[in-house]
Parts: structure tokens; sequence; C-alpha cells
């Protein structure tokens, strides 16, 4: 189990995993196994974006965790993200809600918009 595998973008599958906040911590599992866990007390930044699957394309939250760009994310495919979508004005007062469609549209663009904390992912984004 892992607290701070992040080169970049942490990466689950997200077909067949589940995400969940325990304790303030951001769990990711599959098959009842724990894949990584993220303290929340770690994010500075909380990042909205889309990933371009050349047909479609899929919502995600990013949580920048240090000035280099290491992040990890949800994504909508994943079981649980509405849940935890909806938790995080919990865990970052002040948080964005009304983010969705400057994210969402147009399409096929990555549309990265900072929505809570320190704003620099725009400015240090290498997301592929």
């Amino acid at each position: 189990m892992s607290t701070s595998d992040t080169n970049n973008s942490q990466q689950c599958s997200s077909a067949n995993t589940s995400i969940e906040i325990v304790e303030e911590h951001l769990i990711y599992s599959a098959n009842g196994e724990v894949l990584s866990k993220h303290a929340l007390d770690d994010v500075i930044e909380v990042f909205a974006f889309k990933e371009d699957l050349f047909s479609t394309d899929i919502i995600c939250i990013g949580f920048r965790i240090n000035s280099d760009g290491d992040y990890f994310k949800i994504d909508e495919e994943m079981n649980n993200y509405v849940t935890c979508r909806d938790a995080l004005p919990d865990y970052f007062p002040g948080i964005r809600t009304d983010w969705f469609r400057e994210v969402a549209f147009p399409a096929f663009d990555a549309n990265c918009l900072s929505i809570w904390g320190e704003e620099l992912i725009s400015t240090i984004w290498k997301h592929t």
C-alpha cells in the first residue's frame, strides 16, 4: 500500500477500481484489496479536467500534492465517484462546485480548471 505513489499522476484502472474517503484518506481498491491510500491533508490543489479517450471523454478530479505537479486522481468511471465528488466540500472548504460545464465543454479538450487551493496546475500541467 502506498501513500505517495505519484509520478505526475497516480494511475488506477477505472473499470475495476473503487474509491472511498475514510478517515481523511482517499482509498483506491479493487476486488477487496487496497491498491493505494492518499492523505487528503497532503493536497495543496484540487483541479478538474477531462481525459480524451478518442471516441469519448472522461471527467477527472486531480489532487495535486507538490509544486512539481505530482497528483492523484479520481474519474467518473470509478465505483463511488459521485459519493467521493460530493463529499469534497467536507474536506476542502470553499471548493468550487460549479465547475462541471467549464470542464465538460468543449468536448475532447482537457479544460483543466483549478477548483480549490493553491492555483498552479495550469502553469505546470503535464497531462498526457
